[in-house]
């Protein structure tokens, strides 16, 4: 296990932003109907998803564990992991409690002796049955299927941004696209966020689109072609 050894910065931020996903989740459960959060847990069980903090907790130090991370790279993963409970709207507290646990979880000599009992699926007799090792790697994947999912959806509102608006002389908000975003991403609103970012800079970078500060502070996007016209009236 080398300093450096372990996954691209970018494949451990899709896996921390999916922890991160099945965190919100498991805390929105606890404040539905005990039925309805009961139905749900089982459905999470039966395709071996995390129905605890203490499974989540254990399967993030599993990435640690799997991928060999060195030590810059663990620190990483962890620091990941706690930067994207906070943008997804887990409460601070939580969230380092979070990260507490991951860290001394992966500061034990022996972690694959403990981690069974904490990520289990129910069977059909009712027991609680360890996850196999092929299940924990499907949910690993589907952490970061989450995470590219919810970037793409981001992207996608800049790209039409940019082809239905923009590049026909229109303007675009920040403050409006945020509002619009939280609006129907209400637990994700952070990484899709992100994901219009993203793409917005990677246009600004390309020099067709030009950003400025509104008079209000908000900060407006405009296309190089109009930008002229548009920002003497900003």
């Amino acid at each position: 296990m080398g300093f450096f050894s372990g996954p691209s910065k970018d494949e451990l931020l899709k896996t921390a932003m999916g922890i991160a996903s099945y965190a919100m989740q498991l805390r929105m459960l606890g404040q539905i109907d005990p039925a309805a959060r009961r139905d749900t847990l089982i459905e999470v069980a039966a395709v071996g998803g995390p129905t605890s903090i203490d499974a989540l907790t254990t399967m993030a130090a599993r990435v640690v564990e799997d991928n060999d991370l060195g030590w810059y790279k663990k620190n990483q993963f962890i620091g990941m992991v706690y930067g994207s409970l906070i943008s997804v709207g887990l409460p601070a507290a939580d969230a380092r409690s979070i990260k507490q646990q991951i860290e001394l979880l992966c500061s034990l000599s022996k972690p694959k002796a403990r981690r069974e009992p904490a990520i289990s699926a129910r069977g059909t007799d009712g027991n609680e049955e360890p996850a196999s090792d092929e299940a924990i790697d499907a949910i690993m994947g589907r952490m970061m299927s989450r995470s590219e999912n919810w970037t793409t959806i981001g992207e996608a509102i800049a790209n039409d941004c940019l082809e239905n608006g923009l590049r026909e002389g229109g303007v675009v908000r920040y403050s409006e696209i945020a509002e619009y975003i939280a609006s129907r991403h209400k637990y994700n609103t952070s990484v899709v966020q992100l994901g219009f970012t993203n793409r917005m800079h990677q246009f600004v970078q390309s020099g067709e689109i030009i950003t400025a500060k509104a008079e209000n502070g908000d900060l407006i996007f405009v296309h190089e072609k109009y930008a002229d016209d548009i920002l003497k009236d900003a």
